[in-house]
């Protein structure tokens, strides 16, 4: 898998088909995010599936597991062609490319990607955050987080980064202590 820098100039737009690859949400059935993947992955597609550790214990011991950040969801990179959202689509547990119309998939920014790539990267301790339309926009400012953007709240004295895939109304969040940030 290609890593992308945080700086990317190119934007993709809610375009019918596009003409260059972007990335796109893949709404799957629940449990089935990792057999999907691994399905486009084997076809030649370049996937994301972002994943968190979490502790679960059985009667009989205690293990950490990669468990899907946003359950139902995957991300793949490709260029929209007919040919390729069918083949996404007819993948076996996939229900549907994300878009705003029937049969028009509709991009997710690079940005949004690459930040939640890069928190995962960095294990910083991620979780599960409510979407958020309103709030204060912020940017990480050097370390190495430095041009993640997200989001700002507050839960009595500690501070949050919340970086969200808007187009699946999904979000992420971590702890800001010890990060420098600048509004938007």
């Amino acid at each position: 898998m290609s890593t992308h820098s945080l700086n990317v100039t190119e934007t993709c737009g809610p375009v019918p088909f596009a003409s260059g690859t972007c990335w796109y949400a893949i709404h799957t059935y629940f449990q089935n995010e990792k057999k999907i993947v691994t399905s486009l992955q084997n076809a030649g597609m370049e996937t994301f599936l972002p994943v968190t550790t979490e502790l679960h214990q059985w009667s009989d011991r205690k293990k950490r597991i990669d468990v899907p950040l946003f359950p139902g969801y995957a991300f793949v990179r490709m260029v929209a062609t007919v040919e390729n959202c069918a083949r996404v689509c007819h993948t076996p547990r996939v229900l549907r490319l994300l878009g705003s119309q029937p049969d028009m998939p509709t991009p997710v920014p690079d940005a949004e990607i690459d930040a939640i790539r890069l928190l995962t990267a960095k294990r910083v301790g991620l979780s599960p955050h409510a979407f958020l339309e309103a709030g204060q926009k912020v940017r990480i400012c050097g370390g190495s987080l430095d041009g993640v953007e997200g989001v700002m709240v507050r839960r009595g004295n500690d501070s949050s980064l919340v970086v969200s895939v808007n187009l699946i109304h999904k979000a992420v969040a971590f702890n800001l202590q010890g990060y420098r940030v600048e509004p938007i």
